[in-house]
């Protein structure tokens, strides 16, 4: 029986406490709690906590304290990995706030909101001031609002008061807020206290905020570790079921997720999938020439990619048609089309056309997924592809509108290298 886990950690400090719930696929009735310690460094703590499970689930889910630093998190999920606990790239590691924040989009409503969200830890306070929306049952991070203000304090619950805490951290951001609204306006709608370590803060600062607020409509929600935990071990398990249902329907709701381009003898990119485009899409097919005369040969190298510079985008593939008949640049048609199927298998065909009724010279090849490549340039530990395959920078691309204008109303869509 596939299982699943969520693991909290509230601090990296040794004696923090950490949540762990367990989650079952076949069965919903079963969940398996319970909590330990860290121990004196990271890898003996995951050793001892994959010790712990039933079985070593095959996906988990790490919830991590808000104010670790982006080196600290990646030890974390070094120490996991290499403990054997088996952690989806794509959900790997979220920071506790952002596994609360996903939680909103099961309680509505579904027009955009400010929430803040404020995190109590054993060495470290922590607050979020978000703005989320809610667009058909999927949330929608608002990229450009997700994380609006953030503050922080680096003090032990144990030496603050429920006042300090809102003059340090609510307060700021409240203010903030009132001088930069979102889309959402200048007004919160929930305050969610994220209880990632056991203290008695957390119910007497909930106590002083429904004082403060409480002639507004401004809803308070406490959010204990063991929540937090079978939070986090939810979006295991749901991923792993959304797999199976796309796979038993035939039915995967995938996108490219980068442009596929072509790169012609210029430099310059021809797009012929782009970027989030849904797939399995209509084989697309692009018409081109060749770029010297007598040329025998025309390369075709797919790439990944936002750049229009070839050169700035990842090659997925390259395949070379060899045994075109010499003739003069430009006269040879040369049509290559890519076919993606559901979970992204792709087909290349390159295929020379110049003559309709001759028998034609073709090259082809296949890829599994054609968005496995992007693993190469994703980030390991933060699941983000790196930036310069995301931009689509022309600063550095001088002729790039002359190379487009020059193909515009003929035949095909640029030559060919050899």
């Amino acid at each position: 029986m596939p299982l699943f886990a969520g693991i909290v950690l509230s601090s990296l400090d040794e004696g923090s406490y950490i949540s762990i719930v367990i989650l079952a696929h076949e069965d919903d009735e079963y969940v398996k709690t319970f909590d330990t310690r860290m121990g004196p460094n990271l890898d003996d703590t995951f050793q001892e906590i994959v010790s712990a499970l039933p079985e070593s689930p095959p996906y988990a889910t790490l919830s991590l304290p808000s104010f670790l630093s982006n080196e600290e998190k990646k030890m974390v999920v070094a120490s996991a990995r290499s403990a054997g606990l088996e952690i989806s790239p794509r959900d790997y590691q979220r920071d506790n706030i952002h596994t609360v924040q996903a939680r909103l989009v099961e309680r509505g409503p579904y027009d955009p909101r400010n929430d803040l969200l404020v995190e109590i830890g054993p060495s470290a306070l922590g607050a979020r001031l978000v703005c989320t929306a809610v667009e058909e049952g999927i949330l929608d991070f608002l990229e450009k609002e997700r994380d609006i203000f953030t503050q922080e304090a680096h003090v032990s619950p144990t030496d603050v008061s429920p006042t300090d805490v809102i003059s340090l951290l609510v307060d700021p951001l409240l203010s903030n807020l009132r001088e930069h609204p979102t889309s959402a306006g200048s007004d919160i709608k929930g305050i969610i206290i994220i209880e990632s370590s056991p203290t008695a803060l957390i119910d007497l600062l909930a106590d002083q905020l429904k004082t403060k607020f409480a002639n507004q409509p401004i809803e308070i929600i406490k959010s204990p570790p063991n929540s937090l935990a079978r939070y986090a071990a939810e979006i295991s398990l749901k991923r792993h079921r959304s797999a199976i249902n796309a796979r038993q329907y035939g039915c995967i709701f995938n996108v490219a997720v980068l442009r596929v381009g072509i790169a012609k003898s210029d430099g310059f990119v021809v797009s012929i999938i782009p970027r989030n485009h849904t797939l399995p899409a209509i084989a697309k097919t692009a018409h081109f020439t060749t770029s010297e005369d007598g040329q025998t040969t025309a390369t075709v190298k797919i790439v990944f990619g936002a750049s229009p510079k070839a050169q700035d985008n990842l090659t997925i593939a390259q395949l070379q048609l060899k045994g075109l008949p010499p003739r003069p640049k430009g006269i040879p048609r040369i049509k290559v089309t890519i076919d993606v199927e559901h979970m992204g298998k792709t087909r290349i065909v390159v295929k020379d056309v110049t003559e309709q009724d001759a028998p034609t010279n073709s090259v082809s090849t296949e890829l599994e997924d054609i968005n496995a490549a992007v693993n190469s340039i994703t980030d390991e530990y933060t699941g983000e592809i790196e930036p310069k395959y995301l931009e689509a920078d022309t600063s550095g691309a001088e002729g790039f509108t002359e190379a487009e204008n020059r193909w515009v109303g003929q035949e095909v869509q640029g030559d060919l290298p050899p």
